[in-house]
């Protein structure tokens, strides 16, 4: 893998990462929690610090559905 497409795998994973944090402040946690999910599995599978901001915000109770 070269560098620009972990680069690009980065962006992707910190963009999911927000777009759950937006879906989350519009109270969509469902939806939040499935940009989460997508955001950790790249994250984590670059070993990217971020990784475990996003499986915290995944294990927040705030942010359970039902």
């Amino acid at each position: 893998m070269t560098t620009r497409a972990t680069g690009n795998q980065v962006d992707e994973g910190i963009c999911l990462d927000v777009l759950g944090q937006v879906a989350a402040a519009l109270g969509r946690a469902a939806e939040a929690r499935r940009h989460w999910r997508d955001a950790h599995t790249v994250l984590d599978g670059l070993g990217h610090p971020r990784a475990s901001d996003v499986l915290d915000r995944l294990a927040h109770p705030a942010n359970r559905t039902g």
